[in-house]
């Protein structure tokens, strides 16, 4: 909703005109945590990353919220402004997985760490990103593309 879209537009960075209170406050949240004071001291970020690729020959588009290196890590995480309880952590998951792989081939090498920031309970929520786990994204797509032909 309109709340969500402040706080990304907070994030990545944009002039909001009369913001939500509450947006700044989510933003802040993250701005005065472990990962944002990270993000801004970051060799290299990207925020709002609009990315369209073919992986497995079906075409990825999406737009991830903050990807930086800091530390030798590569770390991607994604914003999240749902109410607690609301929680589809299931579905965020498939979708960072295949936002990992868009990472991947723009910075050569896999995140270290990929994070799902719940703003609402300050909180980051690992995505596990085995060899396993990128098998099931690259296969989910496959049967994505199954299902289109």
């Amino acid at each position: 909703g309109a709340l969500g879209t402040q706080v990304h537009e907070l994030l990545a960075g944009k002039t909001v005109a009369a913001p939500d209170p509450e947006a700044l406050e989510l933003a802040a949240r993250f701005t005065g945590g472990e990962w944002g004071k990270r993000a801004a001291r970051a060799s290299r970020s990207e925020r709002e990353f609009d990315f369209l690729q073919a992986v497995e020959d079906v075409v990825l588009k999406g737009q991830i919220d903050l990807w930086f290196e800091e530390g030798g890590e590569l770390i991607l995480i994604d914003y999240k402004t749902d109410r607690p309880g609301g929680e589809r952590n299931e579905v965020y998951e498939i979708q960072l997985r295949l936002y990992a792989l868009a990472v991947e081939k723009f910075a050569g090498r896999m995140p270290d760490r990929v994070l799902i920031y719940r703003l609402r309970e300050d909180r980051a929520v690992e995505v596990s990103m085995t060899a396993e786990d990128r098998r099931q994204a690259l296969e989910a797509i496959r049967e994505w593309k199954a299902i289109q032909e």
